[in-house]
């Protein structure tokens, strides 16, 4: 299933089952690989790991120096912009469920994208929590930027904490499909795969655009409610002391929750 395939940061079963013409043009198109041929070499393949390393450095040093200097939280946007066009549009490299889905079931690849996306999120998670949502999710950045023109409405407290446990009933059902022969190739409904693959069916592009349209008057609604990789970084989160909440949270928290707090550090209160 080439669309399939494209669509995810594919596991090396996947991509020997699909070694073709067509697969040599997703991962050029899709995922900025050259295939390498004889006689030539690929200048792509050498500073995409580059440029992917630069950047997750780069923004885990940044949101680390905002604790200390709440002027540089004026930036936050660019930070989010800058997501948006190298994680997500130029490299279309970013931590997916289907990683962990490989990961169950023992599907491990050797390529650059998914080794390096896999450890460095996965040390981000143990580290810094839900930083990753926060700062480099491409998706989510879409959601906080397009939703700052309006007004912001969110549910009420009680409600609003039962959705949130939707992410983690959608991450229960995937890891328990594992058992019963779930495979990463069929996990494709996640909205940032669509939005930066330009491929997707019906379903997939009506998240894409129900969850868009519905982020301009509801803060991140698909990292709130929806997001597997969000329940998934939500477990490994630990209570950190400073952060507050506040009014005007990109995720709706007026007060601090462990395991929802995104780490945007704009109520975080050095102590």
């Amino acid at each position: 299933d080439v669309d399939a395939v494209s669509r995810a940061t594919v596991s090396e079963e996947a991509l020997c089952r699909a070694i073709s013409i067509s697969t040599k043009k997703v991962a050029r198109e899709v995922f900025g690989l050259e295939i390498k041929e004889e006689g030539r070499t690929s200048k792509a393949l050498s500073i995409k790991p580059l440029v992917f390393s630069a950047w997750f450095v780069f923004v885990v040093v940044y949101y680390l120096l905002t604790k200390r200097n709440k002027g540089l939280l004026r930036f936050r946007n660019l930070i989010l912009l800058g997501s948006v066009l190298i994680m997500g549009v130029y490299l279309s490299t970013f931590f997916s469920i289907i990683h962990f889905i490989q990961i169950l079931r023992g599907e491990i690849s050797f390529r650059w994208q998914w080794l390096m996306v896999v450890l460095f999120t996965a040390v981000s998670f143990l580290v810094l929590g839900r930083f990753y949502c926060g700062w480099l999710c491409p998706f989510g950045a879409i959601n906080e930027l397009t939703g700052q023109k309006l007004p912001q409405w969110n549910p009420s407290g009680g409600y609003d904490l039962r959705l949130r446990g939707l992410k983690y009933l959608v991450l229960i059902v995937l890891t328990g499909g594992v058992c019963f022969g779930l495979r990463a190739v069929h996990i494709d409904f996640e909205p940032y795969l669509t939005l930066f693959s330009f491929r997707g069916n019906l379903f997939t592009w009506a998240i894409v655009i129900i969850t868009i349209v519905a982020g301009l008057k509801l803060p991140r609604p698909w990292c709130r409610y929806l997001c597997p990789v969000g329940a998934l970084s939500g477990l490994f989160e630990r209570p950190q002391k400073g952060y507050m909440g506040m009014k005007g949270c990109p995720v709706g928290l007026t007060e601090y929750v462990s395991g929802e707090c995104i780490r945007c550090n704009r109520c975080y209160q050095k102590r």
